[in-house]
């Protein structure tokens, strides 16, 4: 909750990225949510590390085409990562 009020604070200085994981965050913190599992695509691992930040009660699945951001996420706390295969041509 803490994190969340900061972001809140910084108003227009806070990072885009920080605003998106706080409103998703506070959407499945909500008590009448039927949020199960919070899902995140991500190349870079960024998006996943911002909302494990906030402490979900929640899962986060971290889906990715790069084998090293899927090992690299499974660091985080909370967060469960998964291999998805390249795009088509």
């Amino acid at each position: 909750m803490n994190i969340r009020e900061d972001i809140k604070r910084l108003g227009t200085q806070a990072l885009n990225i920080d605003i998106l994981a706080t409103s998703s965050v506070g959407i499945a913190f909500e008590k009448d949510s039927d949020v199960d599992m919070l899902v995140c695509l991500t190349e870079t691992g960024k998006i996943a590390k911002y909302l494990a930040k906030q402490r979900p009660k929640q899962p986060i699945l971290a889906c990715s085409t790069s084998a090293q951001t899927v090992r690299q996420i499974n660091a985080h706390r909370g967060v469960v990562d998964y291999k998805i295969p390249e795009h088509m041509a």
